[in-house]
């Protein structure tokens, strides 16, 4: 089951990723990366709640990973508080975008090394 969230995930990221892409090369498609990094948020919230309940399966390697996706939620709101006193469009961006979509692929990539160890003690 981890396997399919997993896998759904990173089709989101993949996705995502396409969308903010088209939407700097086309305008049609203006302000669809940003609802996709919307979504991809809350999914990526609930799936690393979810992970949590495997805690006590998780590896020293494991638990460090995700720490560190923890850790990166407050940094991106100190970000956000602080892109308030800079209000250039590079920032903005910086924020809105780059960051969110940096915590998301690291996220992608810690999850699926977590559900390998967690896969690897179930058998």
């Amino acid at each position: 089951m981890l396997r399919i969230f997993n896998i759904t995930n990173m089709i989101f990221v993949a996705v995502t990723i396409v969308l903010h892409l088209l939407n700097y090369t086309l305008k049609e498609y203006e302000g669809f990366g940003i609802c996709a990094q919307f979504f991809l948020g809350i999914y990526q919230l609930l799936f690393a709640l979810a992970l949590l309940g495997y805690y006590k399966r998780f590896n020293k390697s494991s638990t460090r990973l995700m720490k560190y996706y923890w850790l990166s939620i407050p940094v991106f709101i100190l970000m956000l508080f602080l892109s308030q006193v800079n209000n250039s469009k590079l920032s903005i961006a910086i924020v809105f975008i780059v960051i969110p979509m940096l915590i998301a692929c690291y996220q992608a990539y810690a999850f699926d090394k977590i559900i390998e160890d967690i896969n690897t003690t179930l058998s």
